[in-house]
């Protein structure tokens, strides 16, 4: 009986107290709006000591904005244009090379790799392909044929 009465109680102060306008704006419940003259100024526009810059042309990218891509390249020490493949079996292409990028693949062991290894793996999946019946087709196609 006394638990039911002070969660009775409990419960009417609750909902008495959402009335109160003090209690809204302590948890948070009221809109405020923005000051309106609490504006941020910015500097003032001024002319650089070269006035022999051209203006700006509009619709033209900032020149010094730096392509996210491109600025990725330049951290792995890539050109921004596209290289050709290296085919590491012929010896004209690696004297294009750098030292440190002939290090990196021998580090990596891409001068040991398989060179057919796509025709293999294509091969091994073919193989899998055709001598395994998937669980999907097992489910659809469950009747055995007559």
């Amino acid at each position: 009986m006394k638990t039911s009465a002070a969660i009775a109680s409990i419960l009417i102060s609750v909902i008495a107290l959402t009335g109160c306008e003090e209690t809204k704006r302590v948890f948070g419940k009221t809109k405020e709006a923005p000051d309106e003259f609490a504006v941020y100024r910015r500097a003032p526009l001024s002319l650089p000591p070269d006035s022999d810059l051209r203006p700006p042309t509009p619709g033209v990218s900032r020149p010094q904005v730096v392509n996210p891509r491109d600025q990725a390249r330049a951290a792995l020490g890539l050109s921004a244009k596209k290289t050709d493949k290296v085919d590491l079996s012929k010896s004209e292409d690696i004297t294009r090379l750098s030292n440190g990028e002939r290090a990196l693949l021998a580090l990596t062991g891409a001068n040991k790799a398989n060179p057919q290894i796509r025709n293999l793996v294509e091969k091994k999946t073919a193989d899998l392909y055709e001598n395994n019946e998937s669980f999907t087709d097992k489910m659809v196609f469950w009747r055995s044929k007559k």
